[in-house]
């Protein structure tokens, strides 16, 4: 009996101590397919569902363009998501900053691999 007690504790020790780790991993998953998600509601009628704007986006950087990624920060993404820009609405009040930063972290998926 104590043989089976002290194995349920041993079971019960590495779970506790996995949980915390896994649960620090849902957040980012979640934010990807969240950031996917309000992408393609807010803004892909405008910059594109690829990243490359469509005729309502005309003027609007393209996503999917490897020197555009490299020159702008996430910070600037995070600006002009809150702040707006041209014909742009400002989602400032109208998102979390959870959102807005599972948003930049979808633009930064748009890029295509680099080729090495």
């Amino acid at each position: 009996m104590n043989i089976l007690l002290s194995r349920i504790a041993v079971v019960a020790l590495v779970v506790s101590l996995a949980l915390p780790s896994m649960a620090a991993d849902a957040p980012a998953a979640a934010a990807a397919v969240d950031g996917k998600d309000l992408y393609v509601k807010k803004c892909a009628m405008c910059h594109g569902q690829a990243g490359a704007p469509s005729a309502m986006g005309k003027g609007s950087p393209s996503f999917n363009d490897p020197v555009w990624q490299s020159k702008t920060t996430d910070e600037a993404i995070t600006q002009v998501t809150l702040g707006g820009r041209n014909k742009m609405p400002k989602f400032e009040g109208k998102l979390t900053p959870e959102q807005v930063q599972a948003l930049v972290l979808y633009v930064r998926k748009l890029a295509p691999p680099k080729a090495d």
